[in-house]
């Protein structure tokens, strides 16, 4: 991992402090348990909820846009372009390569 790999992680952490447990987990639960390179389709992850698709996704982009605005990268707000998604899978593929396929690099809030 270079170094502005390790600033992003440590930016990303930083904003995901700001999330409620339940935000935190309605984020990890799309992204951290996908099972390939893309995230779960919002339309499945509705269907776990027990929510409309259109209702899902308004309020997955709501906590993103959260965790965007707390998201601090050399002083700036996150402006690479990259979505949430991609950021994370960045990382824990990173990461990978570095500690095996058994790496978990977001850990749940008790």
């Amino acid at each position: 991992m270079n170094k502005d790999d390790k600033e992003d992680l440590k930016a990303l952490y930083t904003g995901l402090k700001e999330l409620t447990e339940e935000e935190y987990r309605f984020l990890w639960e799309k992204y951290y348990l996908s099972t390939g390179p893309r995230a779960i389709a919002d339309k499945y992850m509705a269907k776990e909820y027990g929510m409309e698709e259109r209702e899902y996704r308004k309020k997955r982009l709501d906590i993103e846009e959260k965790l965007r605005e707390n998201v601090i990268v050399e002083v700036k707000p996150l402006t690479t372009g990259k979505t949430i998604a991609e950021i994370i899978n960045d990382v824990i593929e990173g990461n990978k390569e570095l500690y095996g396929e058994n790496f978990n690099s977001i850990e749940l809030k008790k």
